[in-house]
């Protein structure tokens, strides 16, 4: 295991009583660029969104992607560990972190569409570290395009069951642009934090800075239009009926302390597959941040397995 510490966020956004009342896009921008991961930035395109993203390190290629509401920011943990033994890459998905705004309307396929360039964009087919939304991302794509993945490592991915309406009416709710916007920086900053079973952790604080510094930017109401978007338009892609037909090979990992993607729900999804499934004890959403160590090691268990089959796409 590594010892080296997730790098800190820029002096002024470590903790969310430091962010200042107002920020302007320049103020917001230098806020989610502080902390992201270290390598070669450049930019994908898709569909005339520009998505920043970041390569660092040699091997066998990894592409991440985060979940909703995220950005690249979530891997700079993992590129600390893991460039000198993998070719990373990690980019901002279309409407979130530094990305352009879609001109037109903002959908699940634009992600689906920006996770495919990504990987095609690659040497080879990659091993996939998919988060929450971006798993289920992950997955859309590798069921239209297998040839372009070599194994899918799924961190607590969302979608996978059909989801009751009374529930999907009052997640509509929750998530619509308004509420969002006009949510109290109290719950935000709550909300942020309790997605981490372990308390005191810095990178909660961090992660509840960067929220904070969108909401309180003149570019809010921008920020919440695909969050709220990709809630209902993941109730119309449910995947648990079309997973029998997927041919990458996958690993699945959740925290037994998920709050937000029921653990049994990425349990069933793993037996359904035959696949490989983790449950961590006392670890939340996010394990990569959490966890970062623990992590890498099962990223590198997974390289492993890519390696083992020449980096090339295994149907079962």
């Amino acid at each position: 295991m590594s010892d080296h510490p997730a790098p800190a966020l820029a002096a002024g956004f470590a903790r969310p009583a430091e962010v200042p009342a107002h920020l302007d896009d320049a103020a917001l921008a230098r806020a989610l660029a502080a902390g992201r991961p270290q390598g070669s930035w450049s930019t994908l395109e898709v569909d005339g969104v520009l998505c920043p993203l970041v390569q660092a390190g040699q091997g066998h290629p990894v592409l991440c992607v985060h979940g909703l509401g995220h950005d690249a920011w979530d891997w700079a943990p993992l590129f600390v560990r893991c460039s000198s033994e993998a070719a990373l890459q990690a980019f901002d998905l279309p409407g979130f972190g530094l990305s352009t705004k879609p001109a037109r309307s903002w959908d699940l396929e634009l992600l689906v569409r920006a996770v495919l360039a990504a990987a095609r964009s690659m040497p080879a087919p990659p091993l996939v570290v998919a988060s929450s939304l971006g798993g289920h991302v992950a997955l859309l794509a590798a069921l239209r395009a297998p040839e372009a993945f070599a194994h899918l490592l799924l961190c607590a991915p969302g979608g996978l069951v059909e989801v009751p309406a009374p529930l999907q009416a009052m997640l509509r709710a929750y998530y619509a642009v308004d509420a969002i916007v006009g949510r109290p920086e109290a719950e935000l900053v709550s909300n942020s934090r309790r997605i981490f079973a372990t308390p005191g952790l810095a990178v909660c604080d961090a992660l509840a800075a960067r929220k904070l510094a969108v909401h309180r930017s003149s570019a809010a109401r921008a920020f919440a239009v695909p969050f709220a978007g990709v809630v209902d338009d993941v109730f119309h892609h449910v995947l648990v009926e079309r997973l029998s037909s997927l041919a990458v090979p996958c690993t699945f990992v959740s925290g037994a302390a998920d709050v937000v993607v029921p653990p049994d729900a990425v349990a069933a999804a793993a037996r359904h597959l035959g696949a490989r499934s983790e449950r961590w004890a006392g670890v939340g959403h996010c394990p990569q941040l959490e966890v970062p160590d623990r992590f890498a090691d099962l990223v590198r268990s997974c390289l492993r397995a890519c390696t083992s089959r020449g980096g090339h796409h295994v149907s079962r």
